[in-house]
């Protein structure tokens, strides 16, 4: 035990560098108790280890002898839920031998109401098992630095309370006794006037409140106190008591010096006062001590606050919160959203028990497991419904968990109404089903529409038409693949590959990957070049490659659309002939043209010559015979323009609707390339005529390519054919 010899200086503040702030620990003792023995001994071990005393007891009544056997004891650390006498009882009880015992309690989980109430009543710390021992032992320096503050401001106030009615003589001679031991208390120590002014103050008024003793002496008490606890703190000073002991204490709020800012600020103290008299009873004044409590009142705000959260928390949420007895199924505490959710007021909750609120024909089942839930002594979470009184069904989710408060065992459960959540639960059901029945319509109609595809792809014979994979590999083909190419569907699906058509042995697989790259890369591939048949005959050909996504199948697949241009290169070739052919005729034209002028002139001029030389015959014959000439180099001329202006073709009867076709399939790559939307509106009834189909098919090519001419960007190409009394109407038009 801490002890204070009557000679002692006051306790030093210095520390040797050791874990504990004593530099003779053995003297500080501690009784441990606690009903686990483990925790007994392992706390006691370590405690000693630390260089303290200790005492040990199982239970509070085996503490409760040892504290009235006068142990001396300076901090009591003892377990809040003990058999018999629990930590509050003995905390009393430790309070009421010794005043100044500082008592750590160590607390379970979920204990805290206990804690508050251990603080309240004087515990000056607490712990939640399991404790930490670095904060348990920082926690007992602490309290050990109050104890041997107490121990010696205790002797000092006993010693000042005597050496008052001693003479003045006695006080000089023990004024130094005691001077260290009040300039080193952690309190402030005063003494005042019969009118309430400072006759006394020790150091600690600096370190608490920034003055200097000077600033204090002759001050009024009433300049440092809180106008608001003025009257309260006045009350105490100016009460008159007589009695060696007559003191009391009370919580006020010191102006401490003002700041750099000018403004001061109040400090929480506590403050004990004791009238002093003389032998004849009349009132010297009044001494005391006065303790900064801002520690003390940080704790009991932040508990106080902790409180309000949880109480906010509780009130405010969002899902109902109730709390259930666990010994009877009785709802005693809810918050207003369970009150709301079951359609009950709290006070009506509480006449009932919870599996009453079920519906009434699972009623005595909820009761059943209800009972299993707190024998298994765990938590519980479902989905249940609850009836409220109009006799309506909620359907709820909740979460249960035992809680023990002030020994006592509760269900504290969180509940929310789902009925929304079940809503849209059976809003997505059927919006599921109907999905997976919309999807299988439509994988339907797609598979329905492949077929078709299919149907059309084998009727096109005048276009070999096949698909292929990534690989290259054929995987399905037309008709006409096996008339234009002469493969048939066994020797190449799923086979060969498309490279197998390429004539040129060594680049066909460059080729291919060639060609799967460009589609890949742009979304098209499209080209005329040489492809070679089944019997090794080259052909040329017009290739369309895009790509296809089949949902019926898996994997990139391509589609490629050929033809065989072998008589439209014919037509091109012959078109060619026969534009050169003109040429030459229209230059032949030209030439005859330019010179039959001066052909006239040189002949009118041997005309006139001829007549001025009649009579040289000579001459004339000479003249004649040029005449001749000339006239054989005129009909050389005219047989010229004979071959530019060639004779009308024999006129047959044809039909213009099947013409224009002809003319539209063997123009096709042009549209195509000109990126033109063609559209048409024949007349349905057959538009026969009598002329030359050459030259009127000549005719609508050039109108054509003269609109593709106009729209070098793309655009709209439109043909329309009517007929109109015997006249037949044939427009081209283009948005170029």
């Amino acid at each position: 035990m801490l002890t204070l010899e009557e000679n002692a200086p006051p306790p030093s503040d210095k520390t040797d560098g050791s874990d504990t702030l004593y530099p003779d620990a053995k003297t500080a003792c501690v009784l441990l108790v606690d009903d686990d023995h483990h925790i007994l001994h392992t706390l006691s071990d370590f405690l000693k280890c630390n260089g303290f005393s200790v005492q040990c007891a199982d239970n509070g009544i085996h503490a409760r002898q040892l504290l009235n056997k006068r142990t001396p004891v300076d901090i009591l650390l003892c377990d809040l839920k003990m058999p018999e006498m629990d930590g509050l009882q003995l905390l009393t009880t430790a309070k009421k031998i010794d005043p100044g015992i500082e008592v750590i309690m160590m607390t379970g989980y979920g204990e805290y109401d206990l804690a508050m109430q251990a603080l309240k009543i004087g515990a000056a710390d607490y712990f939640d098992k399991p404790v930490s021992t670095e904060e348990m032992l920082l926690s007992i320096n602490k309290c050990m630095e109050k104890r041997r503050l107490y121990l010696g401001n205790l002797a000092y106030q006993q010693s000042l309370e005597d050496l008052i009615w001693q003479r003045t003589k006695d006080l000089q001679r023990s004024e130094a006794k005691f001077r260290t031991l009040v300039e080193n208390s952690f309190d402030i120590i005063y003494a005042l006037n019969p009118d309430g002014g400072f006759t006394f103050v020790n150091d600690e008024i600096t370190n608490t409140l920034g003055y200097h003793q000077d600033d204090i002496i002759s001050t009024n008490y009433k300049n440092l106190i809180h106008p608001e606890d003025l009257e309260r703190v006045g009350r105490i000073f100016s009460e008159r008591r007589t009695g060696v002991r007559a003191s009391k204490w009370v919580e006020a709020r010191l102006r401490k010096k003002f700041d750099h800012n000018g403004s001061g600020k109040y400090c929480p103290v506590e403050i004990k006062a004791t009238g002093l008299y003389d032998q004849q009873g009349v009132f010297l004044g009044t001494q005391g001590t006065i303790r900064d409590i801002t520690d003390r009142k940080g704790i009991e705000e932040s508990l106080k606050e902790n409180e309000e959260k949880y109480s906010a928390l509780f009130n405010e949420a969002m899902e109902g919160i109730v709390l259930i007895d666990t010994s009877d199924g009785s709802m005693v505490d809810c918050n207003p959203q369970f009150e709301s959710l079951t359609g009950r007021t709290i006070d009506q909750l509480k006449e009932l028990k919870i599996w009453e609120i079920r519906p009434p024909d699972i009623a005595k089942k909820a009761k059943r497991k209800f009972f299993e839930v707190i024998k298994q002594g765990s938590g519980y979470t479902g989905d249940l419904e609850i009836q409220r009184p109009n006799g309506e069904t909620v359907p709820i989710e909740f979460t249960s968990k035992v809680l023990q408060i002030r020994n006592k065992k509760y269900i504290q459960s969180i509940v929310r109404d789902v009925t929304e959540r079940r809503k849209l639960e059976q809003q997505l059901r059927s919006y599921t089903e109907n999905l997976e029945k919309r999807v299988e319509e439509k994988t339907s109609e797609l598979r329905n529409l492949s077929e078709t595809m299919q149907s059309i792809l084998q009727a096109a014979k005048d276009f070999f038409i096949f698909t292929f994979n990534q690989h290259g590999i054929i995987t399905s083909m037309n008709e006409g693949t096996r008339s234009i190419i002469g493969f048939e569907k066994d020797e190449l699906v799923e086979k060969k590959p498309v490279s197998a058509f390429h004539p040129g042995k060594d680049t066909a697989s460059a080729w291919q990957h060639k060609m799967i790259r460009a589609v890949t890369n742009s979304g098209k591939y499209e080209k005329e070049l040489r492809l070679r048949r089944k019997n090794n005959q080259v052909f040329p050909a017009h290739l369309i490659i895009r790509p296809m996504n089949d949902p019926l199948t898996s994997g990139q697949s391509y589609l490629c659309i050929g033809q065989d241009i072998t008589s439209q290169r014919a037509i091109q070739e012959e078109l060619l002939r026969s534009a050169k052919l003109a040429a030459s005729g229209q230059l032949a034209a030209s030439i005859a043209h330019e010179i039959n002028n001066p052909l006239y002139g040189i002949k009118n001029t041997l005309e006139i010559l001829a007549e001025q030389i009649a009579g040289h015959d000579y001459s004339q014959k000479l003249v004649s015979l040029s005449l001749q000439e000339i006239d054989r180099v005129k009909n050389l001329l005219w047989k010229l323009l004979d071959l530019y202006k060639p004779h009308p073709d024999k006129e047959q009867t044809f039909e213009i609707n099947a013409l224009l076709e002809n003319i539209l399939i063997f123009m096709e790559p042009q549209i195509y390339k000109a990126n033109a939307t063609l559209t048409t509106d024949f007349e349905n009834t057959p538009l026969t005529m009598l002329g030359s189909p050459d030259q009127i098919q000549q005719v609508f090519m050039n109108l054509i390519t003269n609109s593709l001419n106009a729209m070098p960007h793309g655009g709209d190409l439109s043909i329309v054919t009517r007929k109109m009394g015997r006249r037949i109407i044939v427009e081209v038009a283009d948005s170029g």
